[in-house]
């Protein structure tokens, strides 16, 4: 008696997740819309970024204490990761990358990096008060870094990557003073550079899908709002990429099989 093997479908899994903010401040200029300046001489230069090409970075060159820029949005984001590539000019100092401020205080928290290798990294708050252990790492003048950021209920994990696609994480720890608030950045007695500002909530949506064609479909039916924003990020199935030019949207696709 003969059988019929059934063959699995490849089933593709579709991951989307909404960018809150970015800025590369490509157009030449820093939106007044957008960033506030508390304190400092900040601007938008043409020089070497960070990947390498001559472009506009976001550049603040007073180097007295506490200089601060802040984005004007995020008051109620709760959860969410941010990503910001700097470069410490002076040596010595140290910029922030600031999290879960609101503008209505000046209350938040502050990952501080400080030019150096010993004991160089800290987790604060906007008085200085410190949180949990501090940690170390070469930080080099005039070099590109990248900072991120992940903050989910009281849970605070602070990354540093050197090639801008690899993060180390330095510092996990747990604190509830803040639960909300938007990103800003800071430096202390330094000339600094910002550049690839991003912001990334942590909720997520997947669907599921079993033709690599309906990609595109299955992220407009996924469970967004025409309001929502998104960026491409990556995309691969059984190791392939494939180009998933939809504007708006960060996907991440991956593989697998119906049983």
């Amino acid at each position: 008696m003969s059988q019929t093997t059934a063959f699995a479908r490849p089933k593709y899994k579709v991951e989307v997740r909404k960018n809150l903010f970015n800025d590369n401040f490509a157009d030449g200029v820093a939106d007044t819309t957008e960033w506030i300046v508390d304190a400092g001489n900040w601007s938008v230069v043409q020089t070497t970024q960070f990947d390498g090409d001559n472009g506009y970075v976001f550049q603040q060159t007073n180097v007295s204490a506490d200089r601060i820029s802040y984005v004007n949005a995020g008051n109620f984001w709760p959860d969410y990761y941010v990503v910001i590539a700097f470069k410490i000019i002076t040596a010595g100092g140290a910029v922030g990358l600031l999290f879960r401020r609101t503008n209505a205080s000046s209350n938040y928290y502050s990952f501080k990096i400080t030019q150096g290798s010993s004991n160089n990294l800290k987790l604060e708050k906007e008085d200085g008060t410190q949180i949990g252990a501090l940690a170390s790492t070469t930080i080099s003048a005039n070099t590109w870094y990248m900072a991120r950021v992940r903050v989910s209920g009281s849970t605070i994990e602070c990354d540093i990557s050197t090639d801008f696609e690899n993060f180390t994480s330095y510092i996990s720890e747990n604190d509830s003073s803040y639960p909300v608030g938007g990103i800003g950045i800071k430096t202390y007695q330094t000339q600094a550079q910002f550049d690839n500002v991003e912001v990334f909530e942590l909720k997520k949506s997947i669907t599921e899908i079993t033709n690599k064609d309906l990609l595109s479909l299955a992220i407009t039916q996924s469970n967004r709002t025409a309001a929502d924003v998104f960026s491409l990020v990556s995309s691969n199935v059984f190791g392939a990429n494939f180009g998933v030019y939809q504007p708006g949207f960060e996907v991440h696709a991956w593989a697998g099989y119906e049983e």
